[in-house]
C-alpha cells in the first residue's frame, strides 16, 4: 500500500525485540534502510541500518537475503557519497543469484538503479528490459510497476522521451492493477516528468496533482520529487 512510516515502524519494533535472531534482524534492518530510502528521510541512519543488516546477514547462511541487504546498502553508500559503493555493490552481485526474486530486491535491480544515479543511464536501460523479462517469465507482476518505472527515467535521460511516456503509463496501469499505492505515485510523479519536458502542460499538471495526492507528505518522497 505504501504506507512507508508504518512500514519503517515496524521494522523498528522488530529491531528491538530481544528475540529476533540475526536472520530476522538483517531482513528488519534492510527493509528500515529501503522505507527510510523511499520516505528520504535520516538517509544517515537508513545506511547505518543497511550496513548493520549487511553485516548480519554475513553470519547467516541465507545467500539471497545477503546479496539483498549487501545491495541495498551498497544503494545508501550511493546516496550518502561513500566511495565503497562500487564494491559493495560488486560482492552483492557474487552473492545473488539471476532467479532472486521479488526481482527488484535482487542485486541486479539495484545494480541498474545505481546506474541511473550515477550518470549511467544509457548503461541501465538494457538492464531494466532485461529485468522486465525476468519478471514476467517468473510471473512477478507486483515488480513490473517500479521497473518500468525506472525504466522510464533511463528512457527521458538518455532522450527517447515518447519512450518514457509510454513505459510511465505502462507502470501507472500495472501498479493500479497489483494495488500498489506507492507505485502508483511513482508512476504519475515521473510521467509529470516526462510531460514537462515534452512541453505537455495540462498533462504535467494533472499528473503531478495526482502524485502529490496519493504520495501524501511522507509516504514516497521520490514520488513528490519527480512531480
Amino acid at each position: 500500500e505504501g504506507d512507508q512510516p508504518s512500514a519503517a515502524a515496524v521494522c523498528a519494533e522488530a529491531l528491538e525485540e530481544p528475540a529476533a535472531d540475526t536472520r530476522v534482524r538483517a531482513s528488519a534492518g534492510g527493509m528500515l534502510g529501503s522505507a527510510l530510502l523511499f520516505m528520504r528521510e535520516d538517509l544517515d541512519g537508513a545506511a547505518r541500518h543497511a550496513d548493520e543488516a549487511a553485516r548480519l546477514s554475513r553470519d547467516t547462511t541465507d545467500r539471497e537475503l545477503r546479496a539483498n541487504t549487501v545491495s541495498m546498502s551498497a544503494l545508501l553508500q550511493v546516496v550518502t557519497g561513500r566511495p565503497e559503493a562500487s564494491e559493495t555493490m560488486d560482492e552483492a552481485q557474487r552473492l545473488g543469484g539471476p532467479d532472486a526474486e521479488p526481482v527488484i530486491a535482487s542485486p541486479s535491480f539495484h545494480r541498474a538503479v545505481m546506474l541511473l544515479w550515477t550518470d549511467g543511464a544509457r548503461e541501465a536501460a538494457p538492464l531494466f528490459d532485461d529485468l522486465r523479462a525476468r519478471a514476467l517469465a517468473c510471473g512477478d507482476e507486483a515488480s513490473l510497476p517500479l521497473i518500468l518505472t525506472e525504466a522510464a527515467i533511463a528512457a527521458y535521460l538518455t532522450g527517447d522521451w515518447p519512450a518514457a511516456g509510454r513505459l510511465t503509463d505502462d507502470a501507472h496501469e500495472l501498479a493500479l492493477q497489483t494495488g500498489q499505492r506507492s507505485q502508483e505515485a511513482f508512476a504519475l510523479g515521473v510521467g509529470a516528468l516526462v510531460g514537462a519536458g515534452q512541453g505537455r502542460a495540462e498533462r504535467t499538471r494533472e499528473l503531478a496533482g495526482a502524485a502529490l495526492a496519493l504520495a501524501g507528505d511522507r509516504t514516497m518522497a521520490v514520488a513528490t520529487i519527480h512531480a
